[in-house]
């Protein structure tokens, strides 16, 4: 049965008021917080519902609604879309030399792009080529790897927007029991911060000095509790040999966010709980404010850009090396969707050949998804 929440208030069937459900489950990416698509089909039997499907593409251009249909078609949904938009629209496939060659080349394509405007050719007749920074966006599909696009919009001059769904936020299991440290010690009465610490550092309230998380049990008794600049001087010091590959990524998350808070906020007001409202907003990002968007592919479904760049779709990166199951891997093919769907007119897909890690750097596999779209472009 549907949830009682829905059958409250639209009574039994047949329905006593009515209703409408929107939804399209190619865009389902939410289901490790308990989404569930199949309540649409549920919906529609329970009440002897009508389907209504659309079938009129009014954002996309050509070329990205065929990325479209190819991952739809992997999904299993072979529905006719037709494309109204008579922009053909631009697929770019790039490979990188290292993720630092990745970032600082999406920086040159950003700067070309407000520069130069959006190429005439992938444009419909008329369409202003002229593009404001808020109409660009990055995508991952975790926050740590927008970490060094960000640097170099940075170094470049460029306005950003960082945005990340908490999940993705910190990729590492110290950096996430750290975040959720800073929100416990924010308010340590708070039943969700005592919720989440307990998750994040696999022990209970008064075991968090004997956490499994590598290095979190030494920061948590070796720091003050009032003092958030005692933690992250510790944090910088933290051990990498013995901790998790994303580790390194996260620290320099946590220490690039402290500096800009040390940047904003007077010394006397440096405390935990303001420290966890600023984490907060750097991890949101602040929709009102201008700049290009870089953004998680989570925190980026229901919005429309004109032009978006997808990074790391290296095998392991984007689909995710943590998800196995069939179940699992479909998840990271509608994520997948999501991404390509986000902009309306150009799409540029990234990966490094070569990453880096704590033993040093090693070279990458292509993800699947870019042979998905290459073969659109032939």
């Amino acid at each position: 049965m549907l949830p009682d929440l829905i059958q409250s208030i639209l009574g039994e069937s047949p329905l006593t008021i009515n209703a409408m459900l929107v939804g399209d489950p190619k865009q389902s990416i939410v289901q490790f917080a308990g989404a569930d698509p199949g309540l649409i089909e549920q919906f529609r039997h329970d009440y002897n519902a009508t389907t209504v499907r659309l079938t009129q593409n009014f954002r996309s251009s050509e070329a990205i609604a065929s990325v479209a249909k190819a991952i739809s078609a992997k999904l299993n949904d072979d529905a006719e879309v037709q494309v109204v938009s008579a922009a053909p629209g631009l697929l770019d496939l790039v490979a990188a030399a290292n993720e630092d060659d990745e970032a600082q080349r999406t920086t040159a394509w950003i700067a070309g792009l407000l520069a130069d405007g959006l190429p005439a050719t992938a444009l419909a007749s008329g369409e202003p080529t002229s593009i404001r920074p808020e109409e660009i966006a990055v995508l991952a599909r975790a926050g740590k790897t927008l970490q060094r696009t960000a640097t170099s919009l940075g170094r470049a001059g460029i306005e950003y927007v960082m945005g990340s769904d908490a999940q993705n936020w910190m990729s590492s299991s110290l950096g996430r029991a750290i975040v959720d440290l800073i929100a416990f010690r924010a308010g340590p009465d708070h039943p969700s911060a005592q919720a989440h610490i307990r998750e994040s550092a696999q022990t209970d309230l008064g075991s968090l000095e004997r956490s499994p998380v590598g290095g979190f049990g030494e920061l948590f008794s070796s720091t003050s509790a009032t003092d958030p600049g005692d933690l992250i001087a510790a944090v910088g010091s933290t051990d990498h040999d013995d901790l998790d590959a994303g580790w390194p990524d996260d620290l320099a998350v946590l220490q690039s966010t402290w500096q800009s808070f040390i940047d904003r906020t007077p010394g006397t007001e440096r405390t935990y709980a303001n420290l966890q409202l600023h984490f907060a907003r750097v991890q949101r990002g602040e929709p009102a404010a201008p700049g290009v968007r870089l953004l998680t592919v989570h925190k980026s479904q229901g919005r429309e850009f004109r032009a978006v760049a997808v990074l790391g779709l290296n095998d392991g990166q984007f689909p995710d090396f943590r998800h196995t199951t069939e179940s699992e891997r479909r998840a990271e093919l509608h994520c997948f969707y999501v991404a390509a769907t986000r902009s309306s007119r150009v799409l540029r897909l990234s990966r490094s050949i070569e990453r880096v890690g704590r033993n040093g750097p090693w070279q990458t596999k292509a993800s699947e998804y870019l042979e998905l779209a290459r073969r659109t472009l032939s």
